[in-house]
């Protein structure tokens, strides 16, 4: 498996503390940067322009005000940085929530590692689009 520039740095928005460990220790092993972690849409927003992260790892359900798909559509049209969605909500759900054109990839819970390395290299890659966003699950295995 060829692994994304090592140089690269990750920003992960997550609300459950293990969760968020164990994305930082997948990005960790990569040789991957992580310039934060956080719990909360408005936070993230504000890392993102101090952090300029290359990629955004997003939980799309957050605790506060901004959720995640909120926070990463900010992000993009703030920063042009890309993020990535995670959830274990159902993928229609998620995909009504997008608005066009930040059709970000979503990576569905449980996931594992070559999953995880498809949807973070399709991320990076992002571009606004007027269509539909990807998903990886284990179910595309």
């Amino acid at each position: 498996m060829n692994h994304p520039d090592s140089s690269l740095k990750v920003l992960i928005v997550e609300d459950e503390a293990i969760v968020a460990l164990e994305l930082e220790d997948r990005f960790l092993a990569l040789g991957w940067q992580s310039v934060g972690i956080t719990p909360r849409g408005e936070e993230a927003i504000r890392l993102a322009g101090v952090k300029k992260p290359n990629l955004v790892i997003m939980d799309v359900n957050l605790k506060g005000e901004v959720n995640g798909i909120e926070a990463a559509e900010a992000i993009y049209r703030q920063h042009s940085i890309p993020s990535l969605y995670i959830t274990a909500s159902p993928l229609a759900e998620v995909k009504r929530r997008m608005t066009a054109p930040y059709f970000f990839p979503v990576l569905i819970k449980p996931f594992d590692d070559g999953i995880f390395f498809k949807a973070v290299t399709q991320a990076l890659h992002f571009s606004p689009q007027p269509g539909s966003s990807s998903s990886f699950s284990r179910e595309e295995d």
